[in-house]
């Protein structure tokens, strides 16, 4: 399986995304979606790894593995992302944290916080 294939499945399985939702979101059929995240290719158009990228709330650079987990501003948004899926008062933030930095979550993570209190 290659890196890219990897990340993807990994991406979907944590985004709790169905087939069928990605299929809405990206214009990639279900059998195309399988056959990516299967391993089953290592030849992913590049449109296709940008839709699912933004799809799946991630720089397409990360899913092609141009851009590392552990590299600090990749990793301050994961993690930043992954506490947002998890917390439901801030599920709103994660959809709309796609294109955002590591310190503009965090801005308004901490504005959300104060207003909770």
């Amino acid at each position: 399986m290659s890196e890219t294939s990897d990340r993807l499945r990994r991406l979907v399985e944590e985004s709790g995304k169905s087939y069928s939702e990605l299929e809405k979101e990206t214009g990639i059929s279900k059998s195309a979606l399988s056959y990516y995240l299967s391993g089953k290719t290592e030849k992913i158009p590049l449109d296709r790894v940008r839709a699912l990228a933004k799809a799946l709330g991630v720089p397409a650079q990360y899913v092609l593995g141009w851009v590392r987990e552990d590299e600090d501003e990749m990793s301050d948004v994961m993690k930043l992302r992954q506490e947002l899926r998890t917390r439901p008062e801030l599920a709103g933030l994660f959809k709309a944290s796609r294109n955002c930095t590591a310190e503009q979550i965090e801005s308004v993570t901490r504005m959300i916080e104060s207003w909770a209190k």
